[in-house]
C-alpha cells in the first residue's frame, strides 16, 4: 500500500490531531499535579517535625516534650546501664534531629531503676581468657585478678564478689565485678618490673595481669568512691619503683597510690609533708 506524499504532514496539521495532542498534554500535566498533591497530603508536607533528643529525660519529661512537637512516645524496652541516670531514657527510634510527620510515634528504650539479675557462672578451672569472655556473656565484668601459686598457670582457681567467695548459680546484679584467683604456676620465674606511674589503674591492671603480677592499692584520695572511680584513677606512686633492670617473682605484689588528679606526683606529697 502506498502512502500519498505529504499525507503525514497533512495529518499533523489536521484539527483532530491537534486537539488530541492538546488533550494528551492536559492529561499528562493533570496527572503530575495529582501525584504531587497526593504526596503532599500523604507525607503531611510542610508540617514535618524534627525529633527531639529524649536521652536522659524521664518518661514524663519526654511526653511533655513530644506533646509540644505534636509527636507521640512509646516505651518498647528497658535495659540497665550506667551511661544515663536510672529511670531515664537510654535510646530512641527515630534518632534525634530526624524529620518526621506530625503525629509520628517515637519508640523509647528506658534505663531500668533496678538492675537485671543474672546467675553467677562457674569459672573455676577455666583459662583466664575464657573466664573473662564468659563473664561478658553474662553481663558481668572481670574485677581484680590475684595470682597465686598453683600448677595450673593462667587458670581460675576461685571467684569472689565483694571479697566473698561466690558460688555458681548465685543471683547477682548485671554489671557486677567478679574478682578472680588465678594460678601462676609453680616455677620461680621472674618478670621485669613494669612502669605504672601515670597510667590509670585499669591500664596498669592489664599490664600486671599479662606479667602474672598483682596490684594492691595502698592509698587513694577522698574523691574515689567506687570501683568505677578506682579503675579510672591515675597511679602517682608505685612500690617497688620501676627499674630497667629490676625484676619480681611471678605472683608478687606492686603497691600503688592512686588519685583522680592526673597531675598529682610524689613531689606534691613531699611538699605537703614538709609544710606540716
Amino acid at each position: 500500500m502506498k502512502v500519498k506524499e505529504g499525507s503525514f504532514f497533512s495529518i499533523i496539521k489536521s484539527r483532530k490531531f491537534l486537539i488530541n495532542l492538546g488533550l494528551t498534554f492536559v492529561v499528562f500535566f493533570l496527572l503530575i499535579f495529582m501525584v504531587n498533591w497526593w504526596l503532599d497530603f500523604y507525607t503531611d508536607h510542610g508540617e514535618a517535625q524534627t525529633v527531639p533528643d529524649f536521652t536522659g529525660m524521664t518518661i514524663e519529661e519526654a511526653m511533655e516534650e513530644a506533646d509540644d512537637k505534636d509527636l507521640e512516645v512509646l516505651v518498647v524496652d528497658s535495659i540497665y546501664t550506667d551511661k544515663v541516670e536510672k529511670g531515664t531514657i537510654f535510646d530512641q527510634r527515630p534518632k534525634p534531629d530526624f524529620h518526621v510527620k506530625t503525629g509520628r510515634t517515637v519508640y523509647l528504650i528506658m534505663n531500668s531503676v533496678y538492675p537485671e539479675r543474672v546467675k553467677m557462672p562457674d569459672l573455676v578451672g577455666l583459662p583466664l581468657k575464657e573466664a573473662i569472655a564468659m563473664l561478658e556473656t553474662y553481663g558481668l565484668k572481670a574485677g581484680k585478678k590475684k595470682y597465686i601459686p598453683h600448677p595450673a598457670k593462667d587458670n581460675v582457681r576461685k571467684q569472689y564478689f565483694e571479697k566473698k567467695t561466690i558460688r555458681k548459680g548465685t543471683l547477682i546484679n548485671k554489671g557486677s565485678y567478679i574478682d578472680l584467683d588465678v594460678g601462676r604456676g609453680e616455677s620461680f620465674e621472674k618478670t621485669a618490673i613494669p612502669r605504672l606511674v601515670g597510667l590509670t589503674y585499669e591500664e596498669a591492671e592489664t599490664i600486671v595481669s599479662k606479667k602474672s603480677l598483682n596490684l594492691i592499692v595502698i592509698e587513694s584520695d577522698d574523691k574515689i568512691k567506687s570501683q568505677k572511680d578506682t579503675l579510672r584513677a591515675f597511679i602517682w606512686k608505685q612500690i617497688p619503683e620501676y627499674s630497667s633492670e629490676g625484676e619480681m617473682n611471678l605472683g608478687d605484689y606492686i603497691d600503688v597510690y592512686i588519685s583522680l588528679d592526673k597531675n598529682k606526683s610524689e613531689s606534691d606529697t613531699a611538699k605537703i609533708t614538709n609544710h606540716r
